[in-house]
């Protein structure tokens, strides 16, 4: 579910207008960028929630989840658990 936005200022317009035009390559982009590195990174953070993620009643909240590549990975790997991405772009 994607919330309407009512009113930003002019410093979160220009943040939102940064990404609007990468998001669908944003991770492809990342990836080959650092050299492979973000996806370990997402792959550490994920393994390093698993205490907390991998119990039935988990909730996790991914802030600033761009893409949600992490929020849907962490949902993928632990089934139980409910993920709530935030992001303020659409």
């Amino acid at each position: 579910m994607v919330l309407p936005v009512t009113a930003t200022s002019d410093r979160k317009a220009h943040a939102r207008s940064l990404f609007a035009g990468i998001a669908g390559d944003y991770d492809r982009w990342a990836q080959l960028l650092s050299f492979g590195q973000d996806r370990r990174w997402h792959d550490l953070m994920i393994e390093t929630l698993a205490p907390a993620a991998a119990r039935p009643e988990a909730v996790v909240a991914d802030v600033a989840t761009g893409t949600a590549a992490v929020a849907i990975a962490l949902a993928r790997r632990y089934p139980g658990c409910r993920v709530v991405g935030v992001d303020q772009s659409p």
